[in-house]
């Protein structure tokens, strides 16, 4: 028999607000606890409205996210765009959709370069190119996709070109499926050359550039999706957690699970001394003390929950590696829009 020591905080249990914002006084002192979640009381789940079922194609869920609103709103400010340019022709919502069918074709088909899929060598011949649209308008549709009316830009919104279909898309997420009681938060990367102030250089992740993580973006995050209160459980890594994140989302009706640096703020000094050895394991906890106890441990359940809901990111980024429509562009805008593009399919 292991007992499990639990570092207990000194500090109140008053309701905290889900803004960021300094928690005081965090003093620790042990205590022997059993853990308390939150449960679950959300319908997960594709929208029944939608009457989808085995039979139903991979296109039309596709479809349901990319929706006409976003496609005819995306073909809009493309033909507004391209049409300083004499020899432009203007585009339609059917015409847009087989540019990103072939882009699509093209993330499963890889060349050396674009014109290669248009080519007529026998070594190399790419036919559907050539049958569905012409080399030189797909290049014109790449070189005038744009999202968002210039007019209407807010110059203070870094994502103004994009924010747009952010929001859009975000929406038709939410409408076709409800995320069940576990979830994870990662932070994708994107190789950037562009000039943007946000970018963020991450050593860690080997990358150039990344997303900027902290409490205030977790919070806002789940507070749009309308996931806070409903007992969710959030597994996050070491580029989110702290004490801080856990004790807003927990007093917000959210479980938390995930890993965490030693020497982030709030964090026991105590817990850094530690040293245990293989198959021991050490608590610790902030907030009020329920009961005492004793259990025994071979691996503590949180190592293994976590170890198993956040493999769904390595999924999914091993899926988006080996199929994508991301290309390479000198507008961050445009690489983001695939991006999001690669999340709907």
């Amino acid at each position: 028999m292991r007992q499990i020591i639990v570092l207990q905080s000194g500090k109140d249990n008053t309701a905290v607000d889900t803004s960021c914002g300094d928690v005081v006084d965090w003093k620790w002192e042990q205590s022997l606890v059993e853990l308390m979640c939150h449960p679950f009381t959300g319908v997960s789940g594709i929208a029944p409205y939608l009457n989808l079922d085995n039979n139903s194609s991979r296109a039309a869920i596709f479809l349901l996210y990319l929706n006409d609103n976003i496609v005819e709103h995306i073909v809009e400010q493309i033909n507004k765009y391209g049409s300083s340019d004499s020899t432009f022709v203007s585009t339609t919502p059917d015409e847009f959709q087989v540019y990103l069918a072939l882009l699509i074709l093209m993330g499963i088909i890889h060349k050396p370069t674009l014109q290669s899929y248009w080519s007529k060598e026998v070594t190399e011949d790419t036919p559907y190119s050539r049958s569905v649209m012409p080399r030189l308008h797909f290049v014109a549709l790449n070189k005038y996709l744009h999202l968002v009316d210039n007019k209407t830009l807010d110059p203070a919104d870094s994502l103004r070109k994009i924010c747009p279909i952010i929001t859009t898309s975000s929406n038709s997420f939410q409408a076709v499926y409800t995320l069940p009681g576990s979830m994870c938060i990662n932070e994708p990367l994107m190789k950037c050359r562009g000039r943007l102030h946000f970018i963020q250089y991450n050593k860690s992740k080997q990358k150039t550039d990344g997303t900027p993580a902290s409490t205030a973006i977790v919070m806002e995050m789940m507070q749009k999706c309308d996931l806070l209160n409903k007992g969710y459980s959030l597994y996050i890594d070491n580029w989110y957690s702290s004490p801080e994140l856990v004790h807003r989302l927990f007093s917000a009706g959210t479980n938390v699970c995930g890993t965490v640096h030693t020497n982030r703020k709030h964090m026991p000094k105590e817990l850094a001394k530690e040293k245990l050895k293989v198959g021991e394991a050490v608590a610790y906890k902030s907030g009020k003390v329920h009961r005492k106890m004793q259990i025994k441990i071979v691996k503590p359940t949180a190592v293994i929950d976590y170890n198993m809901k956040m493999r769904g990111v390595d999924v999914g980024d091993q899926i988006l590696s080996k199929c994508h429509v991301m290309r390479r562009h000198s507008k961050a805008y445009k690489k983001i829009f695939f991006y999001v593009v690669d999340m709907m399919l």
